[in-house]
């Protein structure tokens, strides 16, 4: 019995919250402009953000009672215009702004006088950033400057993350690396090893052929000793016959 009271009461609920909006849909109730997108979620920022003391919406559009600690005011904010383009100078250039679609609610301060601008220009300008909001397209979410840059950084680590190489990844990667080394060394350690052992056999046929010729020359060498003896010997023997004939 509960549940079902339970779920009657949901059914209702869904039944007078959906159909409302289907029906006002199908009556042709307008969708809302990219500058009314951009100025109720410029409306959200200002009230969030720690400088703003006081934001309130008054009875005449686009004015605001309006109070914040960049500078001394208190008095009424209004919005002049709506600019939405990707050509829109920032002063921040430190964003990665390539691609951003660049929102800026032009706004006048009405309890000041005309030098107050010029008293405060460092800080005017400071504040004057808090204006710009920042989208990645037509339609999407508009961002400050702080959620844009964490919004990039997320995206940048997600990237990386997902760029980043599995451990099978890597160790095909270092196979496939070392793959043409490891040929390389295949075809030239025995290219290398036959050259060393040629070279052996050339200086071994080398050495044994000089030795071959210091043999030869030794074998000239005891040739002419033996020479030099016979002629000693012959001439000797001649001598002696020149002596016999003489006595004679």
């Amino acid at each position: 019995m509960i549940k079902f009271v339970t779920r009657t009461i949901l059914f209702i609920l869904f039944f007078f919250t959906t159909v409302p909006g289907i029906f006002a849909q199908e009556q042709g109730q307008p969708a809302p402009t990219p500058k009314e997108v951009f100025l109720a979620a410029w409306e959200e920022n200002q009230k969030n953000l720690p400088t703003t003391v006081i934001f309130e919406k008054t009875a005449e559009p686009g004015v605001y009672n309006y109070e914040t600690t960049v500078f001394p005011y208190k008095g009424k904010l209004k919005v002049l215009n709506i600019v939405i383009s990707k050509d829109l100078d920032y002063y921040n250039y430190d964003l990665d702004l390539d691609d951003a679609l660049i929102g800026l609610a032009e706004v006048e301060l009405l309890d000041v006088d005309k030098d107050f601008r010029d008293r405060i220009y460092y800080s005017y300008n400071l504040w004057n950033e808090q204006n710009f909001l920042f989208s990645k397209a037509e339609g999407g979410e508009w961002l400050s400057d702080a959620q844009w840059e964490e919004n990039h950084q997320d995206s940048a680590q997600n990237s990386s993350a997902c760029a980043a190489p599995s451990p099978s990844a890597k160790y095909k990667k270092l196979l496939s690396d070392l793959l043409p080394i490891f040929i390389f060394l295949l075809i030239i350690i025995p290219l290398i090893l036959w050259s060393r052992r040629l070279q052996k056999r050339q200086i071994a046929k080398y050495d044994l052929s000089m030795e071959r010729q210091k043999e030869s020359i030794e074998e000239q060498k005891r040739g002419l000793e033996i020479a030099e003896q016979s002629l000693a010997l012959e001439k000797k023997q001649i001598e002696l016959l020149q002596k016999l004939t003489e006595k004679k």
